[in-house]
């Protein structure tokens, strides 16, 4: 029986290009599921580009947020991914949920900064993936793994509105996302060793 202090450790298996093309996607869902949200919070909080200044400039802080936690927190990918499954399929509902529209005009700005709480969780998230795939990784091919972080979310500002929006809209393309998602977490799973 193993002993109760014994921690399980993930261990991520992938070889450089995986970690390219790991970086690649999830900079892609990421940067779906931000405008997507931003689709959403303008659509039930008005004022669209207030709603996507504010959704990029909380993404953008939250990722940077995880980013210095983390050598803390060094939070596996699985759990990352399994994570950001919950927030995609939770992340319309709650934002329909805490419309203001639903609250009596004293709650309004409560509901308000309620909203923009699937922002935060995805971006929190979503800021401990780059540094968990740069880790271990020889300093002189960093930037090609970021370089590939960039291009996910190049061609995620354009796929969204292009493709998904018009196909799908904001609901199912934060689903399709998510898939992705489980899908990441089920080939990390079978890449990855558990040690004790």
């Amino acid at each position: 029986m193993m002993p109760s202090t014994t921690r399980l450790k993930r261990i991520l298996n992938f070889n450089y290009i995986e970690r390219q093309l790991f970086s690649f996607l999830l900079a892609f869902v990421g940067v779906v599921y931000e405008l997507s949200f931003a689709q959403m919070l303008s659509a039930t909080l008005g004022n669209t580009a207030l709603r996507y200044a504010t959704t990029i400039g909380l993404f953008t802080l939250t990722l940077g947020v995880s980013s210095l936690l983390y050598d803390r927190w060094k939070i596996a990918l699985p759990y990352l991914q399994i994570s950001l499954v919950v927030v995609g399929i939770a992340g319309p509902w709650w934002i329909m949920a805490t419309d203001p529209k639903n609250f009596p005009e004293s709650f309004y700005f409560a509901a308000e900064i309620l909203s923009y709480l699937p922002v935060i969780a995805a971006g929190l998230i979503s800021g401990f993936e780059l540094p968990y795939l740069m880790d271990n990784v020889p300093t002189n091919r960093k930037s090609f793994i970021l370089a590939w972080d960039y291009f996910g979310m190049f061609l995620g500002t354009l796929i969204f509105p292009l493709v998904l929006l018009p196909l799908w809209g904001v609901a199912n393309s934060l689903y399709f996302c998510a898939v992705l998602n489980a899908i990441a977490f089920f080939y990390i799973l079978a890449k990855s060793e558990v040690k004790t």
